[in-house]
């Protein structure tokens, strides 16, 4: 189903706090009432749902509690300092929406600065097609310390192309971005026996922009997606080329998808479902 802002309002009841303070260095969080006070917290979008009309397409998974304290939180970092791209919006959008519908908290924001309030009531960190040097050394620390004890790690798209100057970051990601050919076709050999990707067909063709990276994946990782051939930047064909990994990072999880680089990918269904079991799986609702 094709989503947009106007159907999402008649889904869902949301609100929707924007704070407008963009610095960096955030000031010191407030406890009110033995909760951390995210009134000063940087560029901190928070989408919290107050209902969910059941049925929707991608909702075929257990509803999580109706109490927002017990729901599990996504937190979706949109930070650029590099290359900012026009899906970015759509993105958000299409996350939101199947996230909500799926019984998570949604918060967005596009400062890293909001790490510094603390992880650990975070389900699952996503990196949407983060650019360039975005984290602060104690940003990176926070980040570090909250996968390796267990929380959920997506990026999504550019998320690869960040961080080069902190090597742990190329870990976490499995690989870095290393240059793109045009947007086109591929087909795309899925691995059906992981969560992220059980939904897909086997042999799943679609358009989009499809990275090289810095060097394979992880031995350790999980491939869930490889592109059965790719037109390279040189006019070479690329074959068996990976696009999509999990792994395990001390006692947390790791996923990466190459994909989304288009506006038109977060209207896709089976992309967004695709979207919503990585989510899940890095959020150990899913084995």
């Amino acid at each position: 189903m094709r989503y947009t802002q106007n159907a999402m309002i008649r889904r869902l009841s949301l609100t929707i706090v924007t704070i407008l303070s963009c610095s960096h260095e955030p000031a010191e969080p407030e406890l009110r009432n033995g909760q951390l006070d995210n009134t000063h917290s940087s560029a901190f979008d928070v989408i919290q749902q107050d209902a969910i009309e059941s049925g929707g397409t991608e909702s075929r998974h257990k509803q999580a509690p109706s109490d927002p304290e017990k729901r599990p939180l996504a937190l979706i970092l949109t930070e650029t300092q590099g290359y900012y791209h026009a899906s970015i919006a759509p993105a958000v959008a299409a996350l939101s929406d199947i996230l909500l519908d799926d019984g998570f908290t949604v918060q967005q924001s596009e400062s890293s600065s909001v790490f510094m309030q603390g992880l650990a009531h975070v389900s699952v960190l996503i990196f949407l097609s983060t650019t360039g040097d975005i984290l602060s050394n104690a940003e990176q620390t926070a980040v570090r310390t909250y996968v390796q004890a267990g929380g959920g790690w997506v990026g999504i798209h550019a998320a690869a192309d960040a961080e080069y100057e902190w090597p742990w970051y190329e870990q976490l990601v499995g690989a870095w971005f290393a240059g793109h050919p045009p947007v086109q076709e591929a087909n795309i050999r899925v691995n059906q026996k992981h969560a992220a990707t059980s939904m897909l067909p086997l042999k799943w063709t679609r358009t989009d922009e499809w990275y090289d990276f810095s060097r394979p994946p992880p031995s350790g990782a999980t491939v869930l997606l490889w592109l059965e051939s790719m037109s390279d930047t040189d006019g070479s064909i690329r074959r068996d080329h990976p696009i999509a990994w999990a792994q395990s990072i001390g006692q947390g999880r790791s996923l990466y998808t190459g994909g989304g680089h288009t506006e038109e990918s977060y209207h896709e269904p089976l992309f967004r479902e695709h979207l919503l079991a990585s989510v899940r799986w890095a959020a150990r609702l899913e084995p």
